[in-house]
């Protein structure tokens, strides 16, 4: 099992933490988790290898929207992109694989940007058309 927690808005009156926990056999299946939660990224692809740390210290799971919001209020962050966890299921299925191998090498821009259309993403957050 992996397993990945961030303290978040879970209510709009407080924080918890979250655990979105993928068990191997579950990750193998394809299925991305069937629970109402959403994922809000806020640093725009093209600023992400700008200050890594802070992109992905800044991919957070919410309860809902209200949430989002809360935090954007609360931390004086401005929203970027907000997606199911179905959208981010498909998006991080293959977005690491290859990462630990020797010789790795990140995809190129047209490439990643090619794979974000693949998985569903769009706009100008992602380098893509709206």
């Amino acid at each position: 099992m992996t397993g990945n927690a961030s303290a978040a808005p879970t209510s709009l009156h407080g924080t918890e933490s979250v655990r979105l926990a993928v068990y191997n056999g579950f990750a193998r299946t394809g299925r991305a988790p069937s629970v109402p939660e959403l994922a809000a990224f806020l640093t725009p692809m093209h600023r992400a290898w700008d200050d890594v740390v802070n992109t992905c210290g800044n991919q957070r799971l919410f309860c809902s929207t209200d949430c989002v919001d809360t935090w954007l209020r609360r931390t004086g962050q401005e929203c970027g992109y907000i997606m199911d966890l179905g959208t981010m299921w498909r998006f991080a299925s293959d977005w690491y694989t290859g990462r630990l191998e020797p010789g790795y090498t990140r995809r190129d821009p047209a490439s990643a940007a090619a794979y974000f259309a693949e998985v569903g993403l769009h706009g100008s957050f992602w380098g893509l058309p709206d």
